[in-house]
């Protein structure tokens, strides 16, 4: 159903909030699209999920068209698993990224930040045999990371919209050819954003440990 403008739940603004410090935030703001309700939190708008949805249906054209396979992880993850990669401690106490939590069963659970992990254990309760590689899984959902001090708007959100891609081949030359097709397929979604790539090292990382 099409709607006109004025029958949208749209509330502008004359004036960028005084917390803002991008441009973008502002301007998401001052359009309607985006409210805040708490540090680093925000409730989108009718607008920015109808752009948010455009985009997204760009990423999965382009990855779809690789031969990636969509899955949807869960937020509430056990601990086992990230104890076993040892990424527990780092992640909720070190630098505490992820909430933890028990559960009325008194299971400890993190609100899980990221989801390499359960990809990795779900890919493994799926492949038999090195003959089932490559494979390309990927997800668009909302994250959480408590943030220590989030600013920027959504470029720095607590909670935020991600899209990870996470592929299993059988040797590390097959995994660097998967890594150039999905660089080419971001570099894609991008364009057709209008939006200019450019390209910089991974924070924190060296480049001899991949």
């Amino acid at each position: 159903m099409t709607r006109r403008l004025s029958t949208q739940l749209v509330a502008t603004r004359r004036h960028p909030p005084a917390e803002a410090t991008a441009a973008s935030h502002a301007l998401l703001v001052r359009a309607g699209m985006l409210q805040q309700v708490g540090p680093g939190l925000f409730a989108r708008g009718p607008l920015l999920v109808r752009v948010s949805r455009r985009i997204e249906a760009i990423a999965r054209a382009e990855l779809d068209g690789l031969g990636c396979q969509e899955v949807r992880f869960t937020c509430l993850q056990p601990a086992d698993p990230w104890r076993a990669s040892a990424r527990w401690d780092e992640l909720t106490r070190d630098d505490p990224l992820m909430l933890s939590l028990r559960d009325r069963g008194g299971t400890e659970l993190g609100l899980a930040p990221y989801h390499e992990e359960q990809a990795t254990l779900f890919a493994a309760g799926c492949l038999s045999s090195h003959r089932q590689l490559p494979q390309v899984l990927y997800q668009l959902a909302t994250t959480f990371q408590d943030e220590a001090g989030p600013r920027l708007g959504l470029l720095r959100a607590r909670e935020h919209t991600r899209c990870d891609a996470y592929a299993f081949a059988v040797d590390e030359a097959a995994a660097d050819a998967l890594s150039a097709r999905l660089s080419a397929a971001c570099e894609r979604v991008l364009a057709r954003c209008g939006l200019e790539l450019l390209r910089a090292d991974a924070a924190g990382q060296a480049p001899d440990d991949r």
